[in-house]
């Protein structure tokens, strides 16, 4: 099971790994496409100010902190 702090370190982290998907200095051999992939993802992908917000509307909320149950499609 998924606790909400890794949830929340895990999208951090897939940010980050985007970000330097983008910096031919960070992976110089990364095909342009792969590139053009991970800026389109990025676009619409949580910012940090947006995980953050999440993290204080999941800390307020009266939820047991040991689950969180997201749904979607």
């Amino acid at each position: 099971m998924t606790l909400p702090d890794e949830m929340f370190i895990s999208l951090r982290a897939a940010r980050s790994f985007m970000t330097d998907m983008l910096d031919p200095a960070v992976y110089p051999k990364l095909p342009k496409q792969v590139r053009m992939a991970a800026r389109a993802r990025l676009k619409h992908f949580p910012t940090e100010y947006d995980i953050k917000q999440l993290e204080e509307m999941y800390n307020n909320s009266n939820k047991d902190k040991a689950v969180l149950i997201v749904t979607g499609k």
